[in-house]
């Protein structure tokens, strides 16, 4: 079982999806990675971004990742583009980098840190993405105490992502 590969996948949309991009993970790739439609992986393309991502399921063994604009511009790509594309198992704790100012929260809050890590990997990441992806530092660190706060008045096994985010209704 391979734990990379190297390839030249051309960007594409979803059909119903049309500003939507995606890299088309052919059946074979995903075999020689695995075998799961739902991996996360560490993606390069052109030799120059790179970034974590999940495969998502197409069906017949295929997956598909999606590419924001953000991640296509520095590169000039566009809708139809070929690229090439480095493919490797994400071998990383959370399959993101996790925000300083949320692990020093965690390091600092045993109840937070214990409640964090029993909650489901994708819980994870959505919180470790919404911390991260804000630039300036007070507001991650905000950000961080709120979530942690959050998780630790929900009851156990009842932690809903929109009620940790603060969010008003839950769908």
């Amino acid at each position: 079982m391979k734990s990379s590969i190297k390839t030249k996948l051309k960007i594409g949309h979803l059909p119903n999806f049309q500003g939507l991009h995606i890299l088309k993970i052919p059946a074979k790739t995903v075999t020689l990675l695995g075998g799961r439609t739902n991996l996360r992986v560490m993606i390069r393309l052109n030799k120059e971004i790179e970034f974590h991502a999940g495969f998502m399921p197409l069906g017949k063994g295929e997956s598909y990742i999606m590419l924001s604009k953000a991640r296509m511009k520095p590169l000039g790509l566009q809708y139809g583009d070929t690229v090439d594309v480095e493919i490797k198992k994400d071998q990383s704790k959370y399959g993101l980098p996790m925000p300083e100012e949320l692990q020093t929260v965690l390091d600092l809050d045993t109840e937070a840190s214990t409640r964090f890590e029993n909650l489901s990997a994708g819980k994870k990441r959505t919180i470790i993405h919404y911390v991260g992806n804000v630039k300036n530092t007070d507001k991650r660190i905000e950000r961080a105490l709120f979530l942690m706060e959050n998780l630790k008045i929900l009851p156990e096994g009842k932690e809903l992502i929109q009620k940790i985010l603060g969010l008003k209704k839950s769908y």
